[in-house]
Parts: C-alpha cells; sequence; structure tokens
C-alpha cells in the first residue's frame, strides 16, 4: 500500500494540483498564481467532464469557476499571458453554453472576452492568429 493512502483526500488533492502547476511552470504555459490554482483545476475539470458526457451542471461550474478567476484581486496582478489564457478559456466555455443552451447573453459574454483576450495579446505575439483577429 502505498503511504498517500494514508493522507486525507484534500491533502492528496492539494499534492497534485502543485505537481500540476509545477509542470506547468516549467512548461512554456503561463504562471499559475497559486490562490487561483484550486479555481483553475475546477475549472478545468467540469469542462472535462462536460465535453466526456455533455453534463449541463458541469457547464455551469466551469463557468463559475471562471469568472472566480476573473473576478479574484490576483487575476489582476497576474502575469499578461495568463489573463490572456484565461479570458480565452472562459470565452470558449461561454461559447459552449450558448450553443447549448442558445443564450444571448452567454454569446454576448464570449464574444467580449475573446475581444479582451485578442486586444491584452502583444501585436507580435506568435499566439495571435492574424487571419481570425476581427
Amino acid at each position: 500500500m502505498k503511504w498517500w493512502r494514508f493522507r486525507s483526500r484534500e491533502s492528496q488533492e492539494k499534492d497534485i494540483r502543485s505537481k500540476r502547476g509545477a509542470r506547468q511552470a516549467a512548461s512554456d504555459g503561463p504562471a499559475v498564481p497559486p490562490e487561483l490554482a484550486a479555481d483553475l483545476w475546477a475549472a478545468q475539470k467540469a469542462q472535462q467532464r462536460y465535453l466526456a458526457i455533455a453534463d449541463g451542471p458541469a457547464l455551469d461550474a466551469a463557468v463559475a469557476a471562471w469568472i472566480r478567476i476573473m473576478r479574484s484581486p490576483s487575476f489582476s496582478s497576474a502575469s499578461e499571458r495568463f489573463q490572456v489564457a484565461v479570458l480565452n478559456e472562459a470565452g470558449g466555455v461561454f461559447s459552449r453554453r450558448y450553443r447549448a443552451s442558445g443564450s444571448v447573453d452567454d454569446l454576448d459574454r464570449a464574444l467580449g472576452l475573446y475581444r479582451q483576450a485578442v486586444k491584452a495579446t502583444p501585436p507580435n505575439s506568435n499566439d495571435l492568429d492574424r487571419k481570425s483577429v476581427v
């Protein structure tokens, strides 16, 4: 039996999230502020659940997590690259929810988030696809 099975589930999940954060920091991805890591993890897991089984409440949970991230005081002080990535991902979740529900408010929110992401992306960035910029 592995030693980690004796730790609490919360302790195990925290350890997993910190290891993921370290791997992400080591990659080319933007650095994740530690206080946003749990909400980021929750948003990504909820999105994965929705994509796997079209679970509407999971999509709502992903939307709620992205909103918490964007409203956090840590978000405005995070790196520009992290902010752009969050705006883009949140736009994608609102876009999915629009396609699932037909809510024009979700479509408007998605478009607004995408515009913010494009506006915040440096003009010389490889992340900009010049063909799709409106």
